[in-house]
């Protein structure tokens, strides 16, 4: 019985104990490795061009643009009075669909740097150190926020040129509600969860995870119209007020207008735009 060493010996090891006279079968070996790897770097470019690739839904696409064009017509439709005999008469408000963020998901736990109440709105404000402006058209909304921030929220500066009116009075039953331990005031709780790997060392217990819940605030947003056409020609300066939390635009005659949310600014004409970025 004859016992083909050598062949065994080639199919383990390649050809490092190949005859080394076999031309024949080297070159086969070579090609064989060439295709090989040909077939494997094609696969891998197919598959990275895949993973990176956009998955596009024409019709899905196409339902969301019809949605997006639906919904901007409504706006305006709503907007719109039908009632003016005079085409020239000027716009006197907006509104404004403040769109989806993270913090629809999850409560803001940034902190508060000012609020107040606007009373050309007729709405409540938060400014947050993160996020959007927060706008609350009703004292009930206040009760989709927790215990700890609605502390923070009597602690932090209030704006409000009207100490008599709707804002101020909810600002001070506020501070009567967190000074006896929120008595009538419903609050929201905070979602306590585990942290899945993370451990305390020093107990060897498992972490917690603390979030707040969304808030109720406004998802349509009334922006009226603060200055009249043109008039920021004769503006002198404008800056921002970080003790207000507003900017602060002046003009001759000691006109002054305060904008708390960078949205207010669609309501200004061609000629007040070109006016405050040239200034």
């Amino acid at each position: 019985m004859v016992y083909d060493l050598r062949g065994k010996l080639e199919k383990k090891f390649g050809n490092e104990f190949s005859d080394p006279t076999d031309m024949k079968s080297r070159r086969k070996d070579e090609e064989d490795r060439a295709r090989d790897f040909a077939k494997d770097d094609a696969e891998r470019v197919a598959s990275m061009d895949h993973y990176f690739k956009k998955v596009t839904d024409k019709d899905a696409d196409k339902a969301k643009a019809d949605r997006l064009r639906k919904k901007i017509e409504y706006v305006i439709l709503k907007n719109k009075n039908l009632n003016l005999a005079d085409e020239d008469v000027q716009v006197t408000h907006h509104l404004m669909d403040v769109g989806e963020n993270y913090y629809d998901k999850v409560g803001n736990r940034s902190g508060v740097v000012r609020w107040g109440f606007d009373h050309d709105h007729h709405i409540w404000w938060i400014k947050r150190k993160v996020g959007l402006v927060e706008w609350y058209k009703n004292p009930a909304q206040f009760q989709t926020l927790t215990k700890v921030d609605l502390i923070t929220l009597s602690r932090a500066p209030y704006v409000d040129d009207k100490p008599c009116g709707r804002g101020y009075l909810f600002f001070e039953r506020l501070q009567g509600e967190v000074a006896r331990g929120f008595p009538s005031m419903h609050t929201a709780e905070s979602i306590v969860s585990s942290a899945k790997g993370v451990r305390d060392p020093r107990t060897n217990k498992r972490m917690k995870i603390v979030s707040w819940p969304p808030t109720d605030k406004e998802k349509i947003i009334l922006l009226v119209k603060k200055i009249p056409n043109g008039i920021l020609k004769t503006m002198h300066l404008w800056a921002y007020d970080e003790t207000l939390g507003q900017a602060v635009i002046v003009c001759d005659g000691d006109v002054s207008f305060r904008l708390i949310d960078p949205i207010d600014l669609l309501n200004l004409d061609q000629e007040n735009l070109e006016a405050l970025v040239m200034t």
